[in-house]
């Protein structure tokens, strides 16, 4: 058996020469990979060029250890062994690529709370005093307390830590029987009160460390048996693990999985995220980012799928490092190294039609594994792309065709109306062609004569329809507007409508008389006698003259008072209008 030392180094070696061996293999056909391909993660992880960083455990780490009575013998023990495997556990795991840089701290408790170590003890040169701490009967873990549980004073003195640690685990066996301001008491209401006080604090020491379920609560043994037990420890940390004391030391090496194992991100995008419709072309990007700042040691993808695309279009996107963008690879065989990403990104084409807005949301999910195979957490992101409704519209114009006046009382008048799809993208259809006040020009109308409009009339986005129709308008004198509305659908069922107007005259025509006088007879003999006067009409005048003729000077009289007579009717025609 080789010393723990050099097995490591020995691990390390043979990692390195089959990834060696695996990628001369590839290079003279004995395994083929065909680039871009969907692989599994075997052979995903066989193709991945050799030397990655395997980087190392770089966590800072507390532990909070109960050392109340009921932790005696069987409880001390476990913990014994349990915390010594795992400093041993993470130790190997860090030193398989390189430097350890982990680091331990710990803090137990009983009545009160005692810091052992207030700064984070490195993994390896300080092994020894790691495992000392827990080693009876002299460790100061087995020396202290053994009287009441505190949890409250337990936070207290994490939080008073000067660097915040990067994982917490929390052990205890039972539920908390005193708090820093009341003593000790027991049973359900009394175990809620001294949860209640402990509270605070552990929500602080929660929100100082980053991260998800990285304040992780191990209840061990038989006081956790119940869901009030388990609520109360939930209630002060992220997650609840409930063992037994010989399974411990298992549990506790678990969580250096989760402590040391890589990570990686995934962000899709979109763009353009919003399209009209019927859609158009998109450009999807997901960015896989290595964020193993744990380990810092290389990952290389061993799944990548999308929800609606399946393996994705990866076997036909383009995917670059971020660093080295302009340089293509197969996402699936290149390590990404810490704080690096994998950039793929590929294009589709929607054309749909139906209910607006449309929309279609998909989810990228990678997952990926280091260079000691350990395997990140699968990580997914989404991106939707939405199709909306372009608003139709018509444009309806109404002329009035010549002649678009009449003298009095009037007659037939002609109108043309022009109805034009004016929509960016929808066919409209006219289903209704109506004037106010005549009504339907497409119906049988004794309002309306020779019209021409008809529906339905199917439009295409800039088409125009025009028709005609006449109406017989008598009436005074004046300006009559008439309007006509078209209404129809567009493709979508919208209702798209518009209208207009038009105006025809009516004109006034002057009154006029005409007077006309004739004589009978218009001879007779001197000396004279006798004659009539007739206006038309038939009227007879008689009058006796003096003369049988009309001197000048009865000319120049008479022309003056037809004057004032025409003066004195055009006055009146003047008052009147």
């Amino acid at each position: 058996m080789f010393p723990t030392t050099l097995t490591r180094v020995f691990d390390g070696h043979v990692r390195r020469i089959l990834i060696v061996a695996l990628a001369t293999l590839m290079m003279v056909g004995v395994l083929a990979i065909i680039p871009g391909a969907p692989l599994s993660a075997d052979s995903a992880h066989a193709a991945v060029a050799p030397d990655p960083n395997y980087g190392s455990c770089d966590a800072d780490i507390l532990f909070i250890l109960d050392t109340s009575g009921s932790m005696e013998n069987v409880g001390l023990n476990a913990v014994e062994d349990g915390f010594t495997s795992f400093v041993e556990k993470i130790n190997d795991s860090a030193a398989s690529g390189g430097a350890p840089d982990s680091g331990i701290a710990a803090i137990h408790f009983s009545n009160t709370a005692a810091t052992k170590f207030a700064t984070y003890q490195n993994v390896l040169t300080q092994e020894t005093a790691l495992t000392n701490y827990v080693t009876g009967p002299n460790g100061d873990y087995w020396k202290f307390g053994h009287n009441w549980t505190n949890w409250q004073d337990a936070f207290d003195h994490a939080n008073a830590i000067s660097r915040t640690p990067d994982f917490v685990i929390f052990l205890t066996d039972g539920q908390p029987t005193r708090n820093n301001s009341m003593t000790a008491g027991t049973g359900n209401s009394q175990y809620q009160v001294h949860t209640d006080a402990a509270i605070p604090a552990a929500t602080t020491l929660m929100n100082a460390v980053t991260g998800t379920d990285t304040v992780i609560g191990i209840g061990v043994g038989s006081g956790f048996g119940g869901d009030a037990s388990k609520a109360r420890l939930g209630s002060v940390v992220d997650d609840v693990i409930v063992t037994s004391f010989d399974n411990l030391a298992t549990v506790l090496a678990e969580q250096i999985n989760e402590i040391c194992k890589p990570a990686l991100e995934v962000t899709k995008t979109v763009t353009p995220d919003t399209l009209n419709e019927p859609g158009g072309t998109v450009t999807f990007t997901a960015a896989i980012e290595n964020t193993s700042s744990h380990t810092e040691a290389d990952i290389h993808l061993t799944s990548l799928s999308d929800t609606i695309y399946g393996t994705v279009p990866f076997t036909s996107a383009t995917c670059a490092l971020d660093s080295s963008p302009a340089s293509p690879v197969n996402p699936y065989g290149t390590w990404i190294p810490y704080g690096d990403s994998m950039v793929c990104t590929w294009q589709n084409t929607f054309s749909e039609s139906g209910d607006w807005p449309w929309t279609e949301t998909d989810v990228v999910t990678a997952q990926g594994m280091d260079p000691s195979e350990r395997p990140t957490a699968p990580d997914n992101d989404s991106a939707k792309v939405t199709i909306k409704d372009v608003p139709s519209s018509i444009e309806v114009t109404k002329t009035a065709r010549a002649p678009a006046s009449r003298p009095e009382p009037g007659g037939d008048f002609m109108f043309e109306v022009k109805v034009k799809n004016t929509s960016a993208v929808d066919t409209v259809t006219i289903n209704s062609i109506i004037d106010d006040p005549y009504g339907s020009l497409t119906a049988i109308n004794p309002a309306v004569k020779n019209s021409t409009c008809k529906v339905s009339q199917v439009l295409v986005p800039g088409q125009a329809y025009t028709c005609s129709f006449t109406v017989e308008i008598l009436d005074a004198p004046g300006d009559y507007e008439n309007t006509v509305t078209a209404s129809g659908v567009d493709d979508d069922g919208v209702v798209v409508s518009d209208k207009d107007d038009a105006t025809v005259t009516i004109k006034n025509v002057d009154p006029e008389i005409v007077v006309t006088k004739t004589a009978d007879p218009t001879t007779v003999a001197e000396p004279g006698g006798s004659r009539g006067l007739h206006r038309q009409g038939g009227e007879h005048v008689t009058g006796r003259g003096r003369h049988d003729h009309v001197t000048r000077r009865q000319q120049v009289r008479n022309a003056r008072r037809r004057r004032r007579l025409q003066d004195r009717h055009q006055s009146r025609r003047g008052r009147i209008v």
